[in-house]
């Protein structure tokens, strides 16, 4: 069985992503140990702090190159299907596109070093002293201090809860990676202005430290709750729902609210967009189960063929989506006597379509290039074989 030439589990398997990962992370620990030598512990301990962010998105990044770009690695021989012509080098095109060494780099590398930028700038300008204003004796410059200390502190809250709960599921991306590097920078700003907006009054440091922990912890929300109160003082109403004729992810079995919120954490909206997502950029950014992914992808793809009748086919005669469907109408032609005929002849009579209309629609989702896709990659992604995993030498 043959995987992928230069993937983890093919042909020219190299060591040089494992030796990687020990001289980065031997040249981080002793980074941090003559950091805490040079500067002490009192001194040295946001330096540190500092450097655990972005070490989580690297070690998420050497996860996905030595473990997971070999369980979605494409084999040769595996499970082959008898109708279709696997097109192993367009599976090889889509997987380098998402698990090729370069493209981790980029989509976890660059994140993680505007992730450690982020986190060493505010380490230095709120406890470094890089810069001096702050750090002056005026009592304004003290509550400017503590409101961005606050609002680090809440920031980098977000951030380890966040890397925290991603790299335990193994679910991390590199959008959520850069958006705790904006939240870094973002929080302590928004409490600063917080700071200055708000006039000290007695009784209330508590009140406006926790508020400015939370503009550092959800800078997000802060900035909405802004806008929207700009934008009732300037009298914009509000835009009418667009009703909208989509099929929602829950109608796909399997998703649940939870999963409807990580999808749409890529962009997909409905089922609609689950039935075109690109197959490799899900199985890089989340942790669902391969087969589990494409199964959704492939009911998918029955409800954008039949939208009025997919649920009807899932729930009354077992099919699992349309590749099903596909399937049945390519039997049924090859063999218009047979069994599958006389199955298409009743599905057509309750589809309500004409035979000949049915017929051809089956034939445009057998050579639609999506389904044919999905196909293959549940064919040849041989998940379960322990060769996939086996290590060379």
């Amino acid at each position: 069985m043959d995987a992928i030439p230069g993937s983890p589990g093919g042909e020219k398997r190299d060591s040089g992503p494992a030796a990687l990962s020990w001289l980065f992370t031997l040249a981080i620990g002793a980074s941090l140990w003559f950091i805490l030598r040079s500067q002490g512990n009192n001194l040295g301990w946001p330096w540190v702090l500092a450097a655990l962010p972005p070490l989580m998105v690297a070690q998420h990044a050497f996860f996905l190159h030595s473990v997971k770009s070999r369980s979605v690695s494409p084999q040769k021989g595996a499970g082959k299907s008898a109708i279709l012509t696997v097109d192993f080098e367009a599976l090889e095109g889509a997987w380098r596109r998402y698990f090729a060494p370069g493209q981790i780099l980029l989509r976890f590398g660059v994140p993680a070093l505007f992730l450690a930028s982020a986190c060493v700038l505010q380490a230095g300008l709120f406890f470094g002293g890089w810069f001096p204003q702050l750090s002056a004796s005026e009592a304004t410059s003290q509550q400017l201090l503590a409101a961005g200390r606050f609002g680090l502190a809440g920031a980098y809250a977000y951030v380890m809860v966040h890397l925290g709960i991603r790299n335990f599921r193994a679910d991390l991306t590199g959008g959520g990676a850069m958006w705790c590097a904006v939240t870094v920078v973002l929080g302590p700003g928004i409490a600063i202005v917080a700071a200055l907006a708000l006039p000290l009054k007695e009784n209330e440091q508590f009140a406006r430290a926790a508020l400015f922990f939370l503009a550092g912890l959800s800078p997000q929300k802060v900035i909405g709750y802004i806008s929207d109160s700009a934008r009732k003082a300037l009298g914009d109403g509000a835009l009418s729902a667009a009703v909208l004729n989509n099929k929602s992810l829950l109608c796909i079995r399997g998703i649940t609210l939870d999963i409807q919120d990580r999808l749409r954490e890529e962009g997909i909206e409905d089922a609609y967009a689950l039935a075109f997502a690109e197959p490799y950029h899900l199985l890089r950014n989340t942790n669902f189960s391969p087969r589990q992914i494409l199964a959704w992808m492939d009911e998918s793809l029955l409800y954008f063929f039949l939208p009025d009748t997919a649920e009807w086919l899932i729930r009354q005669h077992g099919l699992t989506g349309a590749i099903d469907l596909a399937y049945l109408g390519h039997l049924a032609s090859t063999a218009p006597d047979g069994p599958a005929a006389k199955v298409l002849d009743t599905l057509c009579t309750k589809v309500g379509m004409p035979l000949d209309e049915f017929q051809m629609l089956l034939q445009r989702m057998f050579e639609d290039q999506q389904l044919i896709q999905i196909w293959n990659l549940y064919n040849s992604m041989d998940v379960w074989q322990p060769k996939a995993f086996e290590m060379e030498g």
